[in-house]
């Protein structure tokens, strides 16, 4: 499977009021990504420009919320407590300056300057890692901003959520929190069932020459019943998505058709191509290899006899073509198959 890559904040900026330039802060480019093995990485860029010497405090929280009643956003939006669960565990990439970075009694982290001094006219880019191996765990960031002068008290917060790609989620403002276990478990976990295609007896002279124009000989399979190709998989990790059967073997191209090879001894060859007949009678759920292009296709969602999962099968047509290398004998070959997504 490719790695979901889950763009969710464009931009998201503030005006605070100040006289002569306004200083800003703008928040943007905010990823948050499946990195493998349970890990989950969020990132995003800071500037923060305009600041008047007279400040006093600034500082840059970052945590992972949780979503109430389905939802991530507004001020109130409670983070994790990690104690005693311990469920978050922070790195950081960071180009603050001398910027330091605070672990936080929720479990999120406080970019700050060192003592006497602030985060003035910086440009900065901060990288998170977390571990979702805690049911807790959302994959999303609460990213609180908070400046302090003599005259005024300025806060702001925005809220990275998977899915949202539409523009920033700031302030008050609510999004829907798409179920963590969509998010987390996003592998179908397929399994392909092996299977072995004996073919019955056939005569060289029965075989039709690559160079001449038709379908080739229709071979017959032993026990094709027992013998279909079958994958199944997680129902709820295919709705989402289409996918396409491949086959990673090489083929040539022989009278105008693409074709695998049986090798028998001697440099002998048996050349035929392969059609996998869906067994739901649809027909635009069939493949034909070798294909030179993918047929992504919807996949079964009935019931199978295991919990939570369901299977497709096909049933294998195969039609031989010899040339001038074929000779009587034992052919064989073995063709690997591969599931694969459409991005």
């Amino acid at each position: 499977m490719k790695t979901k890559i889950f763009s969710v904040l464009a931009c998201a900026s503030g005006l605070l009021g100040m006289t002569g330039a306004q200083a800003v802060v703008n928040i943007s480019n905010c990823l948050v990504t499946e990195i493998g093995n349970g890990i989950w990485e969020g990132s995003f860029n800071f500037v923060a420009d305009n600041f008047p010497t007279t400040q006093t405090l600034n500082i840059i929280y970052v945590g992972i919320p949780i979503p109430v009643n389905g939802f991530i956003g507004g001020q109130t939006m409670p983070t994790v407590t990690p104690s005693p669960l311990q469920v978050a565990d922070f790195t950081l990439a960071l180009t603050l300056g001398n910027a330091q970075v605070i672990k936080q009694s929720d479990g999120g982290i406080a970019i700050v300057p060192p003592f006497g001094s602030v985060l003035r006219n910086v440009t900065g880019s901060v990288k998170v890692r977390f571990d979702m191996s805690n049911p807790l765990i959302y994959p999303a960031l609460r990213i609180d901003t908070r400046f302090v002068s003599p005259d005024q008290t300025i806060s702001g917060w925005y809220f990275a959520v998977p899915g949202r790609t539409t523009g920033c989620l700031a302030g008050s403002s609510t999004a829907i929190a798409p179920p963590r276990e969509d998010l987390i478990n996003s592998d179908p976990k397929f399994t392909l069932k092996t299977a072995q295609w004996i073919l019955g007896t056939a005569d060289v002279g029965d075989l039709p020459d690559v160079s001449v124009a038709g379908n080739g000989y229709a071979a017959t399979i032993n026990a094709v019943a027992s013998n279909n190709l079958c994958v199944n998989y997680l129902t709820d990790k295919v709705k989402a998505n289409s996918y396409a059967l491949s086959v990673s073997n090489s083929y040539s191209s022989q009278g105008g058709r693409n074709l695998f090879a049986l090798n028998g001894s001697n440099g002998s060859q048996l050349l035929y191509n392969l059609q996998l007949v869906s067994n739901d009678g649809v027909t635009g759920n069939n493949f034909n290899f070798p294909a030179t292009a993918a047929n992504y296709i919807t996949l079964s969602q009935l019931p199978s006899s295991v919990d939570k999962r369901s299977e497709m099968c096909w049933t294998p047509k195969i039609n031989l073509f010899k040339n001038a290398t074929t000779q009587a004998g034992m052919h064989t070959d073995t063709l690997n198959f591969m599931i694969t997504p459409k991005a």
